[in-house]
C-alpha cells in the first residue's frame, strides 16, 4: 500500500504541475496578447506623432511664408510713404517755385 500511497502522491503532483502549467499557458497567451496589443498601439502612436511633427513643419513653413510677406508688405509701405514724402516734398518745391514772387522773378517784366 505504500505504494499505493507514493502513487496517488505523484498523481496529484503531476496533476498540480499541469494546471499550474496550463495556468502559466493561458497567461503568457494573454500577456502575448497584450503586448501585440501594444505594440500595435506604439505603431499607430509612432505614425501619428510622424504625421503631426509634419504638419507642425508644414505649418511653420507656411506661417514664415506669412511673416515674410507682412514683412515684405510693411518695407513696401515704408517705401511707398518715403515716396509720397519726396512727392510732396517736390510739389511743394515746385509749387513755391511758381507761386514766388521775388526781386529775381522775370515773369512779369516780359510784357
Amino acid at each position: 500500500m505504500a505504494q499505493g500511497n507514493e502513487l496517488e502522491r505523484l498523481e496529484g503532483f503531476v496533476t498540480k504541475i499541469l494546471t499550474e502549467y496550463n495556468e502559466l499557458r493561458e497567461e503568457k497567451k494573454q500577456l502575448l496578447d497584450e503586448l501585440h496589443e501594444k505594440e500595435d498601439r506604439i505603431a499607430t502612436l509612432q505614425k501619428e506623432l510622424a504625421s503631426a511633427q509634419m504638419e507642425r513643419s508644414d505649418v511653420g513653413s507656411r506661417v514664415q511664408g506669412l511673416i515674410q510677406q507682412i514683412e515684405a508688405w510693411e518695407s513696401s509701405l515704408d517705401e511707398d510713404d518715403d515716396n509720397r514724402q519726396k512727392t510732396v516734398l517736390q510739389e511743394s518745391r515746385m509749387q513755391r517755385n511758381l507761386f514766388s514772387v521775388g526781386p529775381n522773378d522775370d515773369s512779369h517784366t516780359q510784357e
